[in-house]
């Protein structure tokens, strides 16, 4: 995908494509880093939990949770 280089205001800045964010269930914001290969963005979002519940779902923890009939 080539995305082109846009003057917002002063600066200049790149639009990602509503798809794209959709995949990344529209974060609030992108970490940057540069690396020897280029920019590499990683998506964030301000909620500390997001996800927890499925890694729950996918821990070993409590047995009673799981409601297995003996």
């Amino acid at each position: 995908m080539e995305i082109k280089i846009i003057k917002i205001g002063s600066s200049k800045g790149i639009r990602i494509p509503s798809k794209v964010l959709k995949e990344f269930n529209n974060p609030d914001g992108f970490k940057l880093n540069m690396t020897e290969y280029g920019i590499f963005l990683k998506p964030y979002s301000n909620n500390i939990r997001d996800g927890w519940k499925e890694a729950y779902k996918k821990s070993n923890s409590c047995a009673l949770d799981k409601k297995e009939k003996l």
